[in-house]
């Protein structure tokens, strides 16, 4: 069991994770991508629109009995985010920025453990990993998402972070996975 989690540890620990300078060049990188993306102020796709209908007209009962396997194939854990974000005020582009941070936490966290897993150290390869995350596409056309993508993403990218760091199971991952279940099947 310990050569189990010896194995695991080390499988993300043979090169250097992001540092924290990297972590603030990426998010003011993404930030300025998404700002040129338009995706602060762009109208509503299709399913998003359905998003805005239910959180502004449903309370969270009625998301629950109507989300759950009667209408929609996702699991009510995102509209209820979402309403919740709605019912304190925020307007559409915060809340577009809410899941892009979520989307952004996801692809840190998966491009962490991505460098870990490389040797790379001062090399191009470690740039070009970083700008190859930077600027994949589905992070800028769907991160912003008000759907269920963001939330999934987040929460499945912490489970594998913590499950690989940590090298064993962890009560935290658990809850992580166990409500990553509750925004997608």
């Amino acid at each position: 069991m310990n050569h189990q989690r010896a194995v695991r540890s080390n499988a993300v620990e043979n090169g250097r994770g992001l540092t924290g300078q990297e972590i603030i060049a990426c998010s003011i990188f993404m930030i300025i991508v998404a700002y040129l993306f338009g995706s602060f102020d762009r109208f509503p796709f299709d399913d998003e629109i359905v998003t805005l209908a239910l959180i502004g007209h449903l309370t969270p009962m009625e998301l629950l009995v109507t989300r759950i396997g009667l209408y929609d194939i996702h699991p009510p854990g995102s509209y209820f985010m979402f309403q919740l974000l709605y019912n304190i005020g925020l307007p559409l582009w915060a809340m577009r920025c809410v899941s892009l941070f979520m989307s952004a936490i996801a692809f840190l966290l998966i491009l962490d453990l991505t460098l870990s897993a490389i040797r790379a150290d001062g090399s191009m390869v470690r740039f070009a990993t970083i700008i190859i995350f930077l600027t994949f596409p589905l992070l800028y056309g769907v991160g912003d998402a008000l759907r269920w993508y963001p939330l999934f993403a987040v929460l499945v990218a912490g489970f594998f972070w913590l499950e690989l760091r940590c090298g064993q199971p962890t009560i935290a991952g658990g809850a992580l996975l166990g409500l990553s279940v509750s925004t997608n099947f």
